[in-house]
């Protein structure tokens, strides 16, 4: 099985500077691909350095996205907002959401080849947490906190427009740690804490931890051998607080 050859291949990132964009573009540097676009809405600091076509813009500016689109053959979507406390304001929903058509209209509007959208594994529904999780697992409802519900239905959307002829595919990393933590991350915010004895106390219980760096792998293997429509969950290894 060769999949889809990436060296030849004109590639897009949003959510390039983040935690797992850092990661991915690093990657895909690596990989050689024939030309490197990220967009940079505001910031770019794991970006300096490198070999990429830098596109200012924001991915809510649908004729920006279209015209950035142009020429560009896999679209790795990456851009999200993360939130613990609610919908910010609305703007879990207009990220998560209303952003992931505007990237997926946009981009089959211009024929890309394939379409890789990362979502999470928040977006499924974690119980019953005595049976295994796997891509068949029910996704969350509304009634489930605005994080997980504006995953699940940016998937819903994604779903919508394979049906219209985009190439996709989904991932649904677990709980992500690795390097290149810039700003930082949740869990680079943690971590710190830890390191700076700002801790009195861990709670029990734990999570699915997998490195950014094998996230990143398993998102370039969706894009060459992902089937469209399907979804992959990218996990690594079941760790409480005090283990990791």
């Amino acid at each position: 099985m060769d999949g889809i050859s990436l060296k030849d291949k004109k590639v897009l990132v949003t959510g390039a500077n983040g935690h797992l964009g850092a990661a991915l573009v690093r990657q895909l540097i690596s990989v050689k691909v024939q030309e490197l676009h990220v967009i940079v809405h505001k910031q770019d600091h794991s970006l300096q350095g490198l070999d990429v076509v830098r596109k200012y813009g924001s991915i809510e500016d649908q004729s920006f996205l279209e015209d950035v689109m142009k020429e560009i053959d896999i679209v790795f979507h990456l851009a999200a907002k993360i939130s613990v406390n609610g919908d910010c304001g609305g703007l879990v929903q207009k990220i998560n959401i209303d952003c992931v058509k505007n990237v997926a209209q946009a981009a089959l509007k211009n024929h890309v080849s394939k379409f890789v959208h990362v979502s999470s594994i928040h977006a499924f529904n974690h119980l019953p947490q005595n049976e295994e999780l796997t891509e068949t697992r029910d996704k969350v409802a509304s009634t489930h906190n605005a994080y997980d519900f504006s995953k699940a239905r940016g998937e819903q959307v994604i779903k919508e427009m394979t049906l219209k002829g985009l190439p996709a595919v989904i991932v649904n990393p677990t709980g992500v740690i690795g390097p290149l933590d810039y700003y930082p991350s949740r869990m680079g915010a943690f971590f710190l804490m830890l390191k700076n004895k700002k801790l009195w106390a861990l709670t029990s219980g734990g999570f699915d931890w997998v490195d950014n760096r094998d996230v990143s792998d398993g998102i370039i293997r969706a894009a060459k051998f992902g089937r469209v429509g399907e979804s992959y969950i990218l996990s690594g290894q079941y760790l409480s607080l005090k283990e990791l």
